[in-house]
Formats: C-alpha cells, structure tokens, sequence
C-alpha cells in the first residue's frame, strides 16, 4: 500500500503539467486508502473476533474525528464573515 501511496502522490505532483495524472494520483490515492482501511479493520477484527462491529464502528469514528481535527488544525481561521 505504501508503494501507491507515494505513486499516487508522485502523479498528483505533476499538476502543472497534466491534467490526466492528477486524475489518476487521485483515483490511485482513493484506491490505496480503502486498502488501508480493509487491512487495518482486518488486523482488529483478527484481535477481538467476539466484538468485531464495535471495534471497526470505534476504528471509524476515530478515524473521522482525527481527519475532522487534522483539517481544522491545517485550515487558516476566516476572518470574513458570511451574513452581514
């Protein structure tokens, strides 16, 4: 995985010169993720085989929570304000 990880980061880096590869760094970036997921949900579900639907529930929502942190932290605050 981390092989397509760094392939598919290695194609999004070529933006200014094409299009198509961003497509593709992307499409091979989405690919690469889920099969960390699968792997990581199968580690856990081989560890506590008697609470399998507990554990990949827990493994999502910490996973969300830290993508929702991690986009927060590496977001500047807006100063703008939407309604006037």
């Amino acid at each position: 995985m981390r092989a397509l990880l760094i392939l598919s980061w290695a194609a999004i880096a070529q933006l200014p010169w094409s299009l198509w590869l961003l497509i593709v760094g992307i499409t091979v970036l989405d690919f690469a993720i889920q099969g960390v997921h699968v792997s990581n949900q199968h580690q856990l579900t081989a560890a506590h085989p008697d609470h399998t639907s507990s554990v990949i529930g827990s493994y999502m929502v910490f996973y969300s929570l830290g993508s929702a942190l991690g986009a927060a932290a590496g977001s500047p605050p807006s100063t703008e304000t939407l309604i006037e």
